[in-house]
């Protein structure tokens, strides 16, 4: 769970700033707003799809997608600090 929660926290904000970049300043509050909603229908849909794995399986797949995440999300951070 630690590491879903940091893998989250970085990636939200660089998939804000997506968001943001890809869309006109008259779309951006849909955008976002639309872009929320798929996340929390991820999160209410992901027990119904991880309840048929064993307790392993969802364990390292939890923390791969994590990490993964976390990784992306740091190198897009990085390339969105450097000038």
């Amino acid at each position: 769970m630690v590491f879903a929660g940091f893998g989250v926290a970085l990636a939200m904000p660089v998939f804000n700033e997506r968001v943001i970049a890809q869309t006109q300043p008259v779309d951006r509050d849909h955008a976002l707003s639309i872009g929320y909603a798929m996340v929390f229908a991820g999160q209410l849909v992901s027990p119904f799809i991880f309840s048929g794995l064993s307790i392993a399986q969802r364990i390292w797949g939890m923390t791969f997608a994590a990490l993964a995440l976390s990784v992306i999300a740091l190198s897009r951070r990085l390339q969105v600090a450097t000038p």
